[in-house]
């Protein structure tokens, strides 16, 4: 996947990013601030480029804001292709 060029993050897509991450993140732990699969605090909270991504954020949690996945991604998540019967 070859995306936009690596850029920071603006206030707001930091702010969004934290609020999917402590609301819809099945990984991140709100007790403890961490993250269960890593054993360690979520890198996606102190994130300030684009680039790599955690693979559940960008595959799980992302998707649920596309205008938020389109502006780091480059891509359209809105389009969803239909098998022509």
């Amino acid at each position: 996947m070859s995306g936009p060029p690596s850029r920071e993050l603006t206030r707001q897509e930091r702010a969004t990013i934290r609020r999917l991450v402590t609301d819809l993140c099945a990984n991140y732990d709100n007790r403890d601030k961490f993250c269960r699969s890593l054993d360690c605090p979520c890198y996606m909270l102190h994130k300030w480029w684009t680039g790599s991504f955690c693979r559940y954020f960008r595959e799980a949690v992302l998707p649920v804001d596309p205008a938020l996945e389109s502006a780091l991604t480059g891509e359209d998540g809105s389009f969803v292709s239909a098998p022509i019967t």
